[in-house]
């Protein structure tokens, strides 16, 4: 129970981030939105992949709602991030035994290093022009 309230509790500050980072200034997606879309579905993609215990709905959602508000073009954009946490917990061969609030701390930390950053600047070319 103690995780599944944790698990709403990242949810409900995704959530909250769709909203303010998604007002209506402009009728297009600056880099930086563009980014910080691609960066949030990254973690909505790790959480739903190594949570198998927890519904994926939520996190299913996430990554929707980060797709349609993002503005990355090309699925080459997502393959690379994929890519970037499916390296991350490759070599961690407890991954199946990790309890959810585990698997989030090593979510977090993977989105939060630098070379996440660069994997995320690397698919600017993948920014659709609106």
């Amino acid at each position: 129970m103690k995780y599944f309230n944790l698990l709403l509790i990242v949810v409900f500050f995704l959530k909250v981030n769709i909203a303010f980072s998604n007002e209506p200034s402009s009728n297009s997606t600056t880099q930086s939105e563009a980014r910080l879309a691609l960066k949030k579905w990254g973690l909505s993609y790790c959480l739903k992949k190594y949570s198998k215990k927890d519904p994926d709905l939520a996190y299913s959602s996430s990554m929707e709602s980060y797709f349609q508000n993002g503005g990355h073009a090309n699925e080459l954009a997502y393959i690379s991030i994929r890519k970037y946490f499916d390296m991350k917990f490759k070599s961690d061969l407890r991954i199946g035994k990790l309890n959810s609030s585990q698997i989030l701390t090593k979510c977090l930390d993977a989105y939060e290093k630098k070379a996440y950053s660069t994997v995320i600047r690397k698919q600017d070319s993948y920014i659709s022009p609106q």
